[in-house]
């Protein structure tokens, strides 16, 4: 039951971090007071939201086959980037471990000092009992952003949870 609760804290950080968070240029729109604010992000392409709405849905297999298309249909090193880390995401959402950290591992090797793919990276490594393999991608990550960003409280929550999760399995 402790790894289902591990594994949606873990989801929910993915999904937030690929959805919120990995803004590097763009503008807030403020909502209802009751709503968060939303971020309008202009660095990743469109077909990343329609991958991140089939996982916050359920529908992995169509998230995952949103990916591998936008993979196929795009060389550009931006598209295999993004393409490569949704597909880790929504590999992960469906706890294929190893074609998630397949996935993970080509992003990071497009772009080895971007926080996002080492932060999903490394709740693949967590999720898969790797802890210091996670550790090391989540420390990666956090070298990469600012130390008050709201991405670095992300991968801090992350670091977290390898810690607490290493300490029940001493």
């Amino acid at each position: 039951m402790k790894s289902v609760s591990l594994f949606t804290a873990a989801l929910i950080v993915l999904l937030v971090a690929n959805s919120a968070l990995a803004q590097n240029t763009g503008s807030r729109i403020e909502g209802r007071p009751s709503q968060p604010l939303t971020i309008v992000r202009f660095d990743e392409p469109a077909e990343i939201a329609a991958i991140r709405a089939s996982i916050a849905r359920g529908e992995m297999g169509e998230a995952v086959a949103m990916a591998e298309s936008m993979l196929a249909a795009d060389p550009t090193i931006a598209i295999q980037y993004f393409g490569n880390n949704a597909l880790c995401v929504a590999l992960s959402a469906a706890k294929d471990w190893e074609g998630a950290l397949a996935a993970c591992n080509k992003a990071v090797r497009i772009r080895p000092g971007y926080w996002m793919a080492l932060n999903s990276r490394g709740t693949v490594q967590l999720m898969t009992g790797r802890h210091q393999q996670a550790l090391a991608d989540y420390q990666k990550a956090l070298q990469a952003l600012s130390a008050d960003s709201l991405e670095a409280d992300v991968v801090r929550h992350n670091i977290a949870l390898v810690d607490g999760e290493h300490k029940e399995t001493e």
